[in-house]
C-alpha cells in the first residue's frame, strides 16, 4: 500500500511538472556568442573591478544566468523600465549561506508580468552589456540588460 501511495505521489508531481507553463519574455532567438560558464557569483566578484575591465572581458557576448528574482523597481511605468535584483547563494558549512547578486534591467511591456511574480522565484535569463554602477546599498554592483527571461514555475 505504501508503494502505491508513493508511486501515485511521484506520478502527480511528474505530471504537474510536465504541464506547468513557464512564463517567457524577450527575444525568442539569439545570434551571437553565448557564455555559459560565468555565473552570478563570478559577476558579483567583478563588481569590485573597473567598468572598462568588465566591458573588455564581456564584449560581444551574452550570458545565460540562473538565479532567484526579487521584486522589480519600476522607473518608468509607461514604457515599462524596471530594475530587479537577481541572486544566487552558496552554502558555507551547514548553517550559513553567502548571497551573491547582480541587477537586471527590463525594458518593454513584455516584462510587465514580472510585477506579479513572487519574490524568490527561480528564473533563467539571457543578458548582455554588463556595467558596474552603485547598487541600492551604495556598493558597486553589476547591472545587465535583459535580452530574454524564462520564469520557472
Amino acid at each position: 500500500m505504501k508503494r502505491i501511495v508513493a508511486v501515485a505521489i511521484i506520478t502527480l508531481f511528474a505530471l504537474a511538472g510536465a504541464f506547468a507553463q513557464d512564463q517567457h519574455a524577450g527575444a525568442s532567438a539569439y545570434s551571437g556568442t553565448m557564455e555559459l560558464r560565468t555565473s552570478i557569483t563570478d559577476f558579483a566578484a567583478m563588481a569590485s573591478g573597473s567598468d572598462s575591465a568588465i566591458q573588455a572581458r564581456t564584449k560581444g557576448k551574452a550570458f545565460m544566468l540562473l538565479g532567484s528574482l526579487a521584486k522589480p523597481i519600476v522607473s518608468d511605468i509607461d514604457n515599462f523600465i524596471a530594475v530587479a535584483e537577481f541572486s544566487e547563494g552558496r552554502w558555507i558549512g551547514t548553517s550559513n549561506i553567502e548571497l551573491f547578486r547582480v541587477y537586471l534591467e527590463y525594458r518593454g511591456d513584455d516584462y510587465r508580468f514580472l510585477l506579479t511574480v513572487p519574490v524568490g522565484t527561480r528564473a533563467i535569463v539571457v543578458v548582455d552589456r554588463p556595467t558596474i554602477a552603485p547598487g541600492p546599498d551604495g556598493e558597486p554592483a553589476v547591472f545587465f540588460q535583459v535580452l530574454a527571461i524564462t520564469v520557472l514555475n
